[in-house]
């Protein structure tokens, strides 16, 4: 969490100093390059010497590249996910993660925060408040299941609920910036 928040901290540095107009002019770096080679910390454009410029070139670089590679990684993942619906009795739900009794055992699944019943937005920690159902109720939860692991032994996985029914044949379903559309 420490290197997201440095990461943050450096990202919104850098867009503070391009929006300010002192690193806008990396892109044409020829043009104001001076002939000589002397010294690169003597060497100043706009306050920042060539030094420093090459470190804020390098760190830009880095965190574009960081940023493809969490994309890339994202869209492997989602490439494999499915959706898969898990049958079984609430355990407990503990902060993001609701805790279901199955036939396999007991599966840990994602929750969002914010949720829609009917007309009704709730929180998570609503729905099973007894408000649409609780703890020793059996759920019907479809799930995204991305595969993180997978060999002879183990298989690593994260569930995503995104729709629950409930005993009553009621219907959640979690509020996201996007869709997820199931095929039959």
């Amino acid at each position: 969490m420490k290197r997201s928040i440095t990461a943050a901290i450096i990202s919104a540095t850098l867009i503070l100093l391009l929006g300010a107009g002192i690193l806008g002019f990396l892109s044409n770096q020829s043009a104001t390059a001076h002939d000589n080679s002397d010294s690169d910390c003597s060497r100043t454009t706009r306050g920042i010497t060539d030094q420093e410029l090459e470190f804020y070139r390098q760190l830009l670089e880095h965190e574009r590249s960081e940023n493809l590679t969490r994309l890339g990684m994202l869209k492997a993942l989602l490439a494999n996910a499915t959706t898969v619906e898990i049958n079984g009795t609430v355990v407990a739900l503990v902060k993001n993660k609701l805790v279901l009794n199955t036939t396999m055992g007991h599966e840990t699944i994602l929750l969002p925060l914010t949720w829609t019943v009917d007309t009704k937005v709730m929180k998570r920690t609503q729905l099973f408040a007894g408000n649409f159902s609780a703890i020793g109720e059996k759920v019907i939860v479809t799930v995204l299941k991305l595969t993180l692991f997978e060999n002879q032994n183990f298989t690593i996985n994260v569930l995503y609920g995104f729709r629950i029914t409930n005993a009553e044949s009621v219907t959640a379903f979690a509020l996201l910036p996007f869709n997820i559309e199931t095929k039959t």
